[in-house]
């Protein structure tokens, strides 16, 4: 049918040619494959008595004229009639490609004749960026809106969300009005009309509610009229709405609802992540009314790629379908290259061309046609001394993306070799208030630039700050690092931030985290009513602030490609509870930092699609050399002690990889102790420091170790490598210098087993480590916790169900009919400074816990977005320390943690052994507590 309407819309339908170029559109473009078109189209063009050449041309050789006049924009053979003056922000960067201009001229066609168009093609070939160059050429809105697999039927069209009583006072209010002009005349009520006004303007709304139910009474009384009679009920019913507090709700039209009814262009994002349901929801409201100027657009990517699914048949049956090549043509990329650099020489286009597509050809799946466009962009800027150090340094931000050491060597010398500089001057500056980093400019912040002279700056870290500030100066791009725990991802931000005077906001995410933690949500007001209240990205984007999404592929896929307007040359951010879209503040920069998928449990692979959006930089494990630098700089100890710290760590890694040393699931050694062991010494107050390193090296390594082979393991290397012995008996003796002697034990039978545990604990809790014990049922974990907490101690036991609301609290009705926040059991004992015992942590999911993981750091704190009016950042007060006790892995519904989490506890194995005369103890205890009680 729709290529029936198609050839009945041709001006001469004798031209074979024109008829094959509608048949084309309609039944070949939506093939991937270039030879299976063309096959197609050479049996049409037999059909119709064309020959090859003729094909080839119209396929491959035809470029269609582009041309835009004050009232026309004319895209070969089609014409519409434009709307608004055009602005060429955008249309100026249009590489007039065949393939760019071809696609123009389906889309404009498929507009005319009120077709909804999907385009479907890899990452980075320019789907969303051409829709927007027509939407600008012709004059038109376009709204867009990503989708996902939790996507909200409800948000998209039509929902009934909290809202405020200014709000719900506007209709009812243009009631009364309109009521009163009809009934009286407004001008000889003008001060009456006025006070009114100032009732509202001081939002006293139950005073002018009383006004209004009164004025209609009296109305009422003199003639009946049903509308002021149904403006006295809903003043009563708002009035009693005021009185218990309730909060008010109103329905709200969602961004395709609103883009329907307005006439707006709509353009669909990632349409086949969603579910079916929401998009038969989508259709079936667009298809029941819609204004006559409204378009519809959608964009995916062919179902080859993580997380991309098939859309369903009967939604893509509505559309006509184009699918997207991306331009590998010299000819075509020279002109992409000329329009972003126009004064470029023709040797200098060729030479990026040649450059590109031989790295293309190298790296097929790192490099796309977004890569050269981000360079071009950055090139464009001319920030540099000469053309030269221009594209030298704009390829080298955008072509060394998501590499790993070997590859980035042999790209950066074929970009080296294609564009030969000197690098001695640096960027030149485009403010003065801006800082200069690494010869790279930053724009310097609101806050003021602090010294941070905690920051350990290596040589490997300050390669790192280059090529970071390198991609900051760009003013637009997001950034993505990637590496083991401890490589330093987040603190190169915050280090970079601090010095540069930008605020930073840091969202952790876990496998459960939603769109509200970025957006926002619906909160409880000082009065109990919701409002919504925007989130930390929210806020940054409109303030200009730095955001740091850590572990990014912890995050739900869906929740992750929210951010891909965000992350396009666009800079928006829609936000559906209200269909505001936010244009990013100049200084805004988006940051994110993972651990490499497949390494850390939970930690997802992420699409090639949302990479190709990121500037992906690979921080590599610091040199041991300069790893003794960062600890004795960091931890303030000497630096002999950091080498033999480092000495010892070589040794045990080394050990681990031939031997299997730490027999837990996930035990790897990583840079956290070493870190810990340098702050246990430093904070130590024995005299003798070589003892006491080798003392705290035995607490941490050996205090883990599961088996007698791996601890004589552990245990010969601190005593070679350090040169000292290791006495178990004194160490864990009552009359040791490591034991607590301040605690109560009326209750404990002080075994070697239970004397060592709170010997490793005790040293840990002191220094505010969180301590994970693990052991089997009956070994003294729980009374270990109970005994260094006291009676002050909070308790959780954690399960399979176990959701983070129980933990940090969650919203509770009131009494008053709002709502109010009630804190979970990790806030009240952060709050209240006491010891928190997580009892069979590992029986909660991972995704759970890993929402306390900024409660393991130095700050500990951790933020909360939706307790009330004002988000809130809590940190842990006085005595607070953790406790974590679980099971060995391998028991029924037993599993270990995963080795991120397992990394931020100082990890205590409790050794299920006893002597004769130890059990003998503890039954004798039992028995007189036994008949005490009888």
């Amino acid at each position: 049918m729709r290529a029936f309407n198609r050839v009945n819309s041709v001006e001469n339908i004798s031209s074979s040619q024109s008829i094959l170029l509608e048949l084309m559109d309609v039944w070949c473009v939506c093939e991937p494959s270039m030879e299976r078109r063309a096959l197609a189209c050479s049996k049409m063009a037999a059909m119709l008595s064309l020959t090859k050449d003729e094909v080839e041309y119209l396929m491959r050789v035809r470029s269609p004229a582009l041309a835009v006049t004050e009232s026309i924009v004319s895209v070969g053979r089609v014409s519409l009639e434009r709307r608004a003056i055009l602005s060429m922000e955008r249309s100026a960067k249009l590489g007039h490609t065949k393939g760019a201009l071809q696609l123009l001229e389906r889309m404009a066609l498929s507009v005319k004749m009120e077709e909804a168009v999907l385009l479907v093609g890899e990452s980075g070939v320019g789907k969303t960026s051409l829709v927007q160059v027509l939407a600008d050429m012709k004059g038109e809105k376009l709204d867009t809106v990503n989708l996902g697999p939790h996507s909200d039927t409800d948000d998209l069209i039509t929902s009934l969300r909290p809202t405020s009583y200014g709000r719900v006072m506007e209709p009812f209010t243009c009631d009364f009005v309109g009521l009163f002009s009809k009934s009286f005349d407004v001008s000889k009520n003008e001060k009456f009309m006025r006070n009114l006004e100032v009732l509202l303007m001081h939002q006293k709304y139950d005073e002018y509610l009383k006004v209004v139910e009164e004025t209609a009474k009296r109305i009422l009384s003199k003639k009946r009229e049903s509308a002021w009679a149904d403006l006295v009920v809903r003043a009563r019913r708002l009035r009693e709405g005021l009185e218990k507090g309730a909060s008010p709700f109103a329905v709200q039209r969602g961004i395709v609802r609103e883009a329907a009814d307005e006439g707006h262009w709509l353009l669909i994002d990632e349409i086949n992540l969603a579910p079916p349901e929401c998009l038969d929801a989508i259709v079936d409201a667009i298809s029941s009314s819609h204004h006559p100027n409204f378009r519809l657009f959608a964009c995916m990517n062919p179902a080859t790629d993580t997380a991309k699914r098939r859309l369903p048949e009967g939604i893509r049956a509505r559309f006509v379908e184009y699918f997207v090549n991306e331009d590998s043509d010299a000819v075509d990329l020279a002109k992409i290259v000329s329009s972003y650099l126009p004064s470029s020489s023709v040797a200098s286009v060729e030479a990026i061309v040649k450059l590109y597509m031989e790295a293309k050809k190298l790296y097929p799946l790192k490099l796309s046609l977004r890569s050269l466009t981000r360079a071009l962009i950055f090139a464009s800027d001319g920030r540099f001394d000469n053309e030269n150090r221009c594209v030298y340094e704009a390829f080298a931000m955008a072509f060394l993306s998501n590499m790993e050491k070997e590859e980035k060597e042999s790209m950066h010398n074929m970009i080296k070799a294609a564009f030969p500089c000197e690098k001695k001057s640096s960027m030149r500056r485009e403010h003065e208030a801006s800082i200069m980093i690494e010869g790279y400019e930053v724009e310097r912040g609101d806050c003021l630039p602090i010294e941070d002279k905690e920051y350990v700056i290596t040589r490997t870290v300050q390669e790192n700050l280059r090529e970071v500030a390198r991609i900051v100066s760009s003013k637009r791009l997001a950034v993505l690092l990637e590496g083991e725990t401890s490589a330093g991802k987040t603190s190169i931000v915050q280090h970079l931030a601090k010095i540069t005077g930008n605020s930073i906001r840091r969202i952790n995410n876990h496998e459960q985290t939603d769109v509200q933690e970025y957006i926002g949500s619906y909160v409880p007001d000082a009065n109990g009513r919701l409002y919504f209240r925007e989130g930390p990205l929210v806020e940054a984007v409109r303030k200009g602030y730095w955001v740091i999404l850590d572990e990014l592929n912890l995050a739900p896929s869906d929740v992750i490609e929210t951010l891909n307007r965000l992350l396009d040359d666009n800079r928006e951010l829609v936000v559906c509870e209200s269909n505001e879209v936010i244009k990013a503040h100049p200084r805004f920069r988006l940051f994110a930092t993972q651990n490499p998928a497949g390494s850390y449990a939970g930690r997802k692979r992420l699409s090639r699609a949302l990479l190709s959006r990121f500037v992906v930089l690979l921080f590599p494990i610091l040199p041991l050399n300069e790893l003794s630098k960062m600890v004795c700089a960091r931890c303030q100890i000497a630096p002999s002690a950091a080498d033999r710290m480092i000495k010892v760590l070589l040794e045990l890694r080394l050990q681990r990889s031939l031997s299997g040393l730490f027999s837990s699931k996930d035990g790897l050694m990583t840079l956290r102790d070493v870190f810990r062991w340098g702050h246990r010494l430093a904070t130590d107050e024995g005299t003798d420091w070589q003892a006491a390193m080798i003392h705290h090296g035995y607490f941490l390594l050996a205090g883990r170790c599961r088996n007698e082979a791996d601890k004589k393991a552990v245990i010969s290397t601190l005593e070679s490598t350090l040169k000292g012995k290791i006495n178990e008996k004194d160490l864990f003796s009552i009359e040791s210098p490591y034991f607590p002697h301040d605690l109560a034990f009326e209750h404990v039978v002080l075994t070697f087993n239970m004397r060592r545990m709170l010997v490793l604990a005790w040293q840990a809790l002191t220094r505010n480590e969180a301590v994970l014990v693990v052991g089997e049922t009956g070994d003294g974990k729980t009374r270990l916790a109970q005994t260094l907490g006291g009676e002050q101690m909070l308790t959780i036991n954690c399960h399979e169900r176990t959701e983070c609301s129980d933990l940090l609290g969650r919203l509770r009705p009131a009494a008053n009919g709002g709502f109010e926040w009630q804190d979970g059991v990790v806030i009240s004992a952060m709050r209240e400074g006491r010891v928190l015992l997580m009892d069979e942590i590992s029986l909660a999911e991972d995704s759970v816990l890993e929402r306390l993981n900024p409660l393991f750091e130095e700050k500990r704190t951790i933020l909360l977005t939706d307790c009330g009016a004002q988000a809130e950042e809590v940190t842990a007060q006085g005595e607070f320390k953790v406790i974590a006790t679980m099971n060995p892995g391998g028991d029924y519904g037993k599993k270990e943690l995963s080795k991120a989490l397992r990394n931020r506890f100082t990890e205590i194995w409790s050794s299920a052994s006893f002597e004769r005369a130890e059990l003998c103890s503890i039954f004798a205890m039992r028995m007189t507590k036994t008949m005490d009680a009888v």
